[in-house]
């Protein structure tokens, strides 16, 4: 019985992990799973040894309309798009459907960045096909 359930339970595991994320995105359109960071502002959390933790990444998943992650959207002032280097800010938004129509209607590669009133969280996202 135990290894009945196992196997139904490794089966189900299985099929979750292989079910394309584009799919909760809805419609078909095309979407990105992105994982950021957090850049400035940082609280120094430290281990026992003084040795800082690093933070765990905020996934996102980014569509051609929707912008999706933990953070409340209230709490978000800003969606930039920089070039890959993170040298120069291309545009800015301050609504998540503009954010997103400029990424995938302007192809290419960019450093995102989520602005929020503590942090900046940074990632990475390639809309070149």
């Amino acid at each position: 019985m135990k290894k009945l359930i196992t196997l139904a339970l490794l089966t189900v595991i299985a099929l979750v992990v292989s079910f394309p994320t584009t799919s909760f995105a809805g419609n078909n359109e095309n979407s990105q799973t992105v994982y950021l960071r957090k850049k400035k502002g940082h609280k120094q959390n430290l281990d026992n040894d003084g040795i800082r933790i690093p933070s765990r990444p905020l996934v996102c998943l980014i569509s051609s309309t929707q912008f999706q992650s933990d953070l409340i959207s209230d709490e978000i002032d800003a969606y930039e798009i920089w070039d890959v280097t993170g040298d120069n800010c291309l545009v800015v938004f301050g609504e998540d459907y503009d954010f997103c129509q400029y990424l995938f209607n302007v192809p290419g590669e960019y450093e995102i960045r989520i602005i929020t009133g503590d942090y900046a969280y940074v990632g990475y996202i390639s809309t070149l096909q």
